[in-house]
């Protein structure tokens, strides 16, 4: 896909919901066209790592207790697998930690 090709809605799609180096690649761009279309649709293109709510960790452990594999439960969530397998480890971590005291 060129630069003329990527309509504004297209662009939406994409800004804002991964890191710029990854919604360049989705769009096949390179990263400073990427920023070069943002500025000129005026699209914001800011990426914040969506915190985990205590609710959505209690589900995941749930589901990963009930066996759910770490793909399944990043489908069902809307989440990366790493974001799922690093949360559920921290969750780990700090249970350990506090049976231990």
């Amino acid at each position: 896909m060129n630069k003329q090709s990527i309509t504004p809605e297209q662009f939406r799609a994409v800004a804002g919901t991964m890191p710029a180096c990854r919604a360049a690649d989705a769009l096949g761009i390179s990263q400073a066209n990427f920023y070069r279309l943002a500025q000129s649709y005026s699209i914001s293109t800011a990426f914040v790592y969506k915190p985990w709510k205590p609710e959505e960790k209690q589900i995941a452990a749930e589901l990963r207790a009930a066996g759910e594999s770490h793909k399944s439960i990043a489908m069902k969530m809307g989440r990366s697998v790493a974001s799922v397998s690093r949360t559920l480890s921290r969750m780990r971590k700090a249970d350990t930690k506090r049976g231990s005291q």
